[in-house]
């Protein structure tokens, strides 16, 4: 970098902690004969990353400039002495650029420390929401990235639940979720159905060519069945046809038609168990999104019809009988 008229603001700029090791600054002859060549060394992660016993991430600021000397700001009380290995490996890959050649080696590295992790903090999980985050830049992306990602959320859902401090969470799985749909849009499908599923999520990215209507998740841990537009009879009674399921979700005809007309491509499918609340409650857990092109589809007229399974609850004393037998439809 070649300053030729170095000034206090400028270098504040260009000043900044962290940089590669050997940078050179070459300044202009007169700031030259009076600060010389400066030399900046690389800090290294634990300089500049910091967490907080409960696990919560926090960021350094660099202060200074070429003047005083780079410098990075305090940080709160309370920050744990040491990060784990894992906390550490994703502050750094979420800091990493993910191109379309890193993507399949990123997440599926995620993945697998998503399954050797005994435990997650806040920091991890908001890392990997970073890195989600990040993949989901990549314009076109392989069916196995989609696999990856679906494996690492569903741990990170496992956590959430777990947690006796949901609060700390709360912003994230919005984040997370919204990686994901993007990730899924774009998929290559080579215009075939795409599904991926784990214990708490249910993936599938349906070509609008193949003229899908919905789909129906008959179990957590199944892929979501598409059902496509080949039916006179109502979404409801197209259910008729399942045991049992936990959920579906159907699109009206003329949503469907005009986003064929739009040149949109595919409708993705997400359905997730909302991590968010409290164990041992029988409540309805489903979490529905359905996206095409780059906007959620909620608003329209017709409405989508969203049909859940959920449990009827007769209290006797203190004695809880549940019921399996009632449908809840939104429209």
């Amino acid at each position: 970098m070649l300053l030729e008229t170095p000034t206090r603001n400028r270098m504040k700029e260009i000043g900044v902690c962290g940089a590669p090791v050997g940078l050179h600054v070459s300044l202009g002859p007169s700031a030259a004969a009076n600060v010389g060549e400066a030399k900046w060394q690389f800090s290294t992660a634990d300089r500049f990353f910091v967490g907080t016993a409960e696990g919560i991430a926090l960021e350094r600021k660099c202060l200074g400039d070429f003047y005083t000397g780079a410098q990075w700001s305090p940080v709160e009380n309370g920050c744990a002495d040491v990060q784990s290995n894992l906390t550490v490996t994703l502050y750094e890959l979420a800091k990493g650029n993910i191109t379309k050649d890193k993507i399949l080696d990123s997440t599926l590295s995620m993945a697998m420390m998503m399954t050797a992790a005994e435990d997650l903090s806040p920091s991890d999980v908001q890392y990997v929401a970073q890195i989600l985050r990040n993949a989901a830049s990549v314009p076109a992306v392989e069916p196995e990235v989609l696999r990856s990602v679906v494996h690492t959320v569903d741990t990170v859902i496992n956590t959430i639940s777990a947690s006796e401090n949901r609060d700390i969470f709360s912003n994230l799985p919005r984040k997370i979720g919204t990686a994901v749909e993007n990730i899924a849009l774009n998929t290559q499908t080579d215009n075939k159905a795409v599904k991926v599923a784990g214990n708490n999520i249910a993936l599938s990215v349906l070509p609008l060519s193949l003229i899908p209507r919905g789909g129906v998740l008959e179990n957590w841990g199944s892929d979501v069945t598409m059902l496509l537009n080949d039916s006179d009879k109502e979404p409801e009674e197209r259910l008729e046809q399942f045991e049992s399921f936990e959920v579906a979700v159907f699109l009206p005809e003329n949503v469907l038609e005009e986003k064929r007309r739009n040149k949109e491509t595919d409708m993705v499918i997400v359905v997730s168990r909302n991590s968010q609340f409290l164990k041992n409650v029988t409540v309805i857990s489903a979490v529905i999104d359905v996206v095409m092109g780059t906007e959620q589809v909620f608003d329209v007229d017709p409405p989508l019809k969203m049909i859940f399974k959920v449990l009827k609850v007769i209290l006797f004393d203190t004695v809880f009988v549940y019921l399996i037998s009632m449908k809840l439809v939104l429209m």
